[in-house]
């Protein structure tokens, strides 16, 4: 399945969901960017709460994560096997369930994944 995760991250209005940066001592905005959906998926295969598994990763487990995030990194249309969706299904609901990620970030990357 190709999939291009280099997307902006948008919320139910359909407005670009943005990370607003403010200058410590004034409090004003000093920079706004949107959030990227591979970047943010880069960190979720990064997190330790990734995998629900209470036995420790396996030196393979670690090297395919860290495989399938710089796959994703690349930020253009990359072709992924269903292990490689398996992972990050994976990650997305576990992570979700812990209540670390948002559900408009959790369910913007189950589209994509389900939309090929």
């Amino acid at each position: 399945m190709e999939i291009n995760f280099k997307v902006e991250l948008k919320d139910a209005f359909g407005k670009t969901v943005m990370i607003i940066e403010r200058d410590k001592t004034t409090g004003d905005v000093s920079k706004s960017m949107p959030v990227i959906v591979n970047e943010e998926l880069v960190n979720l295969l990064a997190h330790p709460k990734a995998s629900r598994s209470s036995e420790p990763a396996s030196q393979m487990q670690v090297l395919h994560r860290m495989t399938l995030s710089m796959k994703i990194a690349t930020g253009a249309s990359v072709d992924y096997d269903e292990d490689e969706l398996l992972i990050i299904r994976e990650t997305v609901m576990n992570l979700y369930n812990e209540k670390l990620i948002s559900l408009i970030l959790a369910a913007r990357i189950l589209e994509l994944i389900k939309s090929k």
